[in-house]
């Protein structure tokens, strides 16, 4: 029997906290309770976090194979985007008050980037796009992010509201300089927002 099953992982997990309340092991519960979280999702959210201007979005389109999410020397993206596997090509954009809409994948940038939907003027909560290209990620959800700590306030906002969600994270760091003390207190920052650990991606 695969120890991936959902419901095996969650006998395990069971098991543990059982043990855990026998021995007074209280240290564990917020850790447990994540695991238990996490293990009723089928896709593993691993969210691409960083300044502004570090190569988030260069490093999803390299992963991708494909300029999808537009990059710059400035703040360039305001709104959070998801990508995934889907049988078809498509991307949906979910708006703050509910409302769902579809458009080209290659359109996406008329609602995440900062010059074409500035201070998210058009209140998008979120774009999610399904390319059959990502099939060898299956189970796999990537999570483009605004600059943290950008001059918009509000990129770091959607950053940091989103983070909750994060199975993963992935920091990407600049070269000039290599981890800065800079960087290494905006790891320790993040750490403060999910209960999650947060690996560090050297951006070259």
């Amino acid at each position: 029997m695969s120890t991936s099953r959902p419901e095996v992982v969650q006998d395990a997990l069971g098991t543990v906290g059982d043990l855990c309340k026998r021995y007074e092991i209280s240290a564990l519960e917020e850790f447990l309770e994540s695991c238990r979280a996490f293990a009723r999702e089928k896709t593993l959210n691993i969210a691409v976090l960083g300044r502004f201007k570090a190569g988030k979005s260069s490093f999803l389109n390299h992963l991708l194979g494909r300029p999808l999410l537009p990059a710059g020397v400035i703040p360039v993206t305001s709104v959070v985007t998801e990508i995934q596997w889907g049988s078809h090509e498509r991307a949906e954009i979910v708006f703050a008050d509910g409302r769902r809409d579809q458009a080209p994948v290659d359109r996406i940038g008329d609602f995440i980037s900062e010059s074409q939907n500035p201070e998210n003027s058009k209140q998008v909560a979120r774009v999610r796009v399904e390319l059959p290209s990502m099939d060898r990620y299956r189970g796999i959800r990537f999570v483009g992010t605004p600059g943290l700590e950008s001059v918009f306030g509000h990129n770091t906002d959607a950053s940091l509201e989103w983070l909750p969600n994060v199975g993963l994270a992935l920091v990407a760091v600049g070269v000039d300089p290599p981890l800065s003390q800079h960087d290494i207190d905006l790891i320790r920052n993040l750490s403060r927002y999910t209960p999650q650990h947060l690996a560090s991606a050297h951006q070259g």
